[in-house]
């Protein structure tokens, strides 16, 4: 009788052992199925975060061009007011040729004109009106 019940202990051990061992086993096979769904779900989040920090650089890039673009249209405005008033028009240049630093064709136009030019004084916008009033009298 104590041998049946020792036989009847040791095969309920090697089933309780195997159960264990078959519980140990899912478990981590569970763990890596939720370790890999969370590599997953990380790298759909990492792709996302990736497009938005493109999106936040692309709008950044697109401000910074329209804040130049702004600048440089400003500053034209204020040569274009200066060589129509008859002014001179040095500071306005340089201004304009600051602002421009990153445009090199603006920056190519903007050196070809004579420096000393920029410093006289020329006809104003009405005066040359004037004057081609005079000539048109003249030539009739």
């Amino acid at each position: 009788m104590q041998l049946q019940r020792r036989l009847r202990d040791r095969d309920h051990e090697q089933k309780q052992s195997q159960l264990q061992q078959r519980m140990s086993q899912e478990t981590a096979h569970a763990a890596r199925i939720k370790h890999t769904q969370s590599h997953k779900a990380l790298d759909e989040v990492r792709l996302q975060l990736d497009a938005l920090q493109q999106a936040i650089d692309q709008r950044s890039s697109e401000r910074q061009i329209s804040h130049a673009a702004h600048a440089v249209s400003a500053h034209t405005f204020e040569l274009e007011s200066a060589l129509a008033s008859g002014r001179p028009f040095q500071q306005q240049l340089s201004s304009l040729k600051q602002v421009a630093s990153e445009d090199p064709l603006l920056q190519a136009i903007l050196c070809s004109l004579p420096s000393d030019f920029a410093g006289q004084v020329g006809p104003s916008a009405s005066d040359q009106k004037l004057e081609d009033v005079k000539v048109a009298i003249n030539v009739s």
